[in-house]
């Protein structure tokens, strides 16, 4: 009996080690720098649209670059990003560059996350998904007093529709849908872009990314 028990304690032991090197190795697979075209394929698609791309000119970056930020709204670097990126847009100097968003809330580091995604995707259905994040990125350090506020602006003043929105099912999955997404393709923290399939993680300065995109 303890030779058994001694084998099956080993048993374990291996298949334990042997599960935590898969999963380091799955997530090294996973966190690779440039996602094939069918893999952006599945992020890009699907995702929360800012704002579609403008005609090419000047010497913005060229026609066709895709950006999707895997961002948290109680993340500050992605409050920055967003920043940015909405000063380059409003500038002029993002002509062909589409931007959309996926969410990846860290639920344990900001409580509120999850339910300010929700909302998101809620503004999103009535149209009012760039107005909705600029101004819970705008709001981020005191969001808790602005829900209200948030509400009227993503759910252009329907409050019954709204609650109903935030609470269905079917915002939920698109939630966990997202999640799933990052776990996949090895999003350990945010924001994370893929440009063009290419991974930027970080809030890149303002003139590096015009840089990045440009080259694109």
């Amino acid at each position: 009996m303890d030779a058994v028990l001694l084998v099956g304690g080993c048993t374990a032991a291996v298949l334990a080690l042997w599960w935590q090197l898969e999963s380091k190795l799955e997530g090294r697979r996973a966190a690779r720098e440039t996602l094939s075209t069918r893999e952006f394929a599945e992020v890009y698609d699907g995702a929360t649209e800012l704002w579609a791309a403008a005609g090419q000119g000047g010497g913005g970056p060229s026609k066709g670059v895709r950006v999707v930020i895997f961002t948290d709204f109680q993340c500050p670097f992605c409050a920055l990003l967003h920043k940015d990126l909405t000063r380059l847009h409003e500038s002029d100097s993002l002509r062909g560059v589409a931007v959309s968003i996926r969410h990846a809330p860290a639920s344990r580091r900001h409580p509120l996350a999850w339910r300010i995604a929700l909302g998101a995707e809620c503004a999103s259905l009535n149209g009012r998904a760039k107005a909705y994040a600029d101004s819970a990125f705008g709001w981020q350090l005191d969001i808790a007093d602005h829900l209200d506020s948030l509400a009227g602006i993503g759910g252009r003043g329907d409050g019954v529709r709204w609650r109903s929105c935030l609470e269905s099912e079917r915002t939920r999955m698109r939630l966990q849908s997202d999640t799933l997404l990052a776990r996949k393709y090895g999003v350990r923290g945010t924001p994370t872009m893929f440009v063009n399939g290419q991974r930027v993680t970080g809030a890149v300065p303002s003139d590096s990314l015009l840089r990045l995109l440009s080259t694109l």
